[in-house]
């Protein structure tokens, strides 16, 4: 059972934006958000704008960041990471503690089950860095993080749902919760939860 910290509502927009922002200049990822910018521009995209001084407040900015996430990662299309993704998800904030790194879960994808042994424990992905190689040049990207980490650099939200028995299932990041768990920074880690009452549907449940 997870110790989560309860910190409060939150909005789908505020999801979309945390999940861009986690991404956008990731290893895997930002390839892709910057060719969907480049062919998005003309509609008027403007990264800057969108993501890093980010309006929540626009419509229209936060239409275009749906649209962005759709087109990376299939958000709101039943399609990629978001197979099966429940269309009625509630989303709330709260705080990871480092404890809570032995019940979060990954989400169920072969990259992050060979790192965990198959426990898909963030905790054991973490023990696991230094013996189990992953794929995506998990580890090596993993190890960076945590040395920013140390170093006095933060990042946005992790993204997660609830799952069985209390237990939450990560959606985006990581990554960057095996970082946290690496690095056992005293201060709690936000991540945006969403809750559906159908979430088994999501593919990577």
């Amino acid at each position: 059972m997870s110790g989560m910290i309860e910190i409060g509502p939150a909005s789908e927009n505020e999801m979309v934006l945390a999940f861009l922002r986690g991404e956008i200049e990731s290893p895997r990822f930002g390839a892709r958000y910057k060719q969907c910018f480049d062919q998005l521009r003309p509609s008027g995209f403007n990264p800057q704008n969108l993501v890093e001084n980010a309006d929540l407040r626009s419509q229209q900015d936060n239409a275009q960041r749906i649209e962005l996430l759709k087109a990376v990662r299939g958000y709101r299309a039943n399609q990629a990471l978001f197979t099966g993704f429940p269309n009625d998800v509630h989303w709330r904030r709260v705080g990871l503690e480092p404890a809570d790194w032995n019940t979060v879960q990954y989400a169920n994808h072969s990259t992050w089950v060979t790192l965990s042994g198959g426990s898909r424990i963030v905790a054991d992905g973490a023990k696991n860095i230094d013996f189990l190689a992953a794929a995506e040049d998990a580890n090596r990207n993993i190890k960076a993080v945590a040395d920013d980490l140390r170093s006095g650099k933060r990042y946005a939200e992790l993204i997660g749902v609830d799952g069985e028995a209390g237990k939450l299932i990560l959606v985006e990041g990581h990554t960057r919760a095996t970082a946290y768990a690496i690095a056992q920074l005293p201060e709690c880690a936000e991540c945006i939860v969403g809750s559906s009452p159908t979430m088994r549907t999501w593919a990577f449940y």
